[in-house]
């Protein structure tokens, strides 16, 4: 195992030159980050003003996958909010042992992520052995017509029809991303909302947003 501190930024945060057409370096995602960024504002001040008073986990990092435009937009929006971003080509391997493993031992902190499903498996089982679990999840699967149908599970000050719409706009990652963030401390799982948007250039079958988190706690 890597002697890194589960703290310290990994290689995997940032994709060294040279990786190919899907390379994005920091300064990338914080241009992406300046064009999304007022898809996800209202729906942070309407979270504020409606979700419980319920304890919010630190997070992490946000997982992305550089293959996919959908998700290097779920990250620029999280890296807009002053998160990391822990970049994968959809092997998380190396985030559990360099990083996870040795994280979720003491510290339960929140993971996010929009991946596909495999990479989103793979973490969900192994933060479930840590005592997480999954406080938001959303599909988004691409239909044969083009569109993009939107399947979200989360708190009920999250899932909300107002969010939904947002949802169903071309900056449907982004809205996601907010959903996300503001999820971790919105209370359990208990409200399940569709929506539909138009399907991007390159977007694969089915990717996941999702979060990983302690059970909430409401704060006294």
């Amino acid at each position: 195992m890597n002697n890194r501190r589960a703290g310290q930024a990994a290689s995997s945060d940032i994709p060294s030159a040279g990786n190919g057409p899907g390379y994005w370096d920091r300064r990338d995602v914080l241009r992406a980050a300046g064009a999304v960024a007022a898809a996800g504002s209202a729906l942070g001040a309407s979270v504020a003003q409606a979700a419980p008073a319920f304890h919010v986990p630190p997070l992490y990092k946000v997982v992305a996958d550089t293959r996919f435009a959908d998700s290097r937009a779920f990250a620029a929006e999280a890296a807009h909010a002053g998160h990391r971003v822990a970049w994968t080509n959809g092997d998380v391997t190396k985030l559990w042992y360099d990083e996870l493993d040795l994280l979720w031992r003491g510290d339960k902190s929140a993971l996010a992520g929009l991946t596909e499903y495999g990479a989103f498996f793979c973490l969900e089982r192994l933060a479930l052995d840590r005592g997480l679990r999954v406080v938001f999840k959303a599909e988004h699967r691409r239909l044969a017509s083009g569109a993009t149908a939107h399947a979200v599970a989360g708190p009920p000050a999250v899932v909300t029809q107002a969010a939904l719409e947002r949802l169903s706009g071309n900056a449907w990652a982004a809205q996601a991303a907010s959903m996300a963030l503001a999820a971790r401390g919105a209370g359990p799982v208990g409200a399940s909302r569709q929506a539909t948007s138009q399907a991007g250039p390159g977007q694969p079958p089915l990717l996941i947003s999702w979060v990983l988190a302690p059970k909430p706690e409401r704060r006294i």
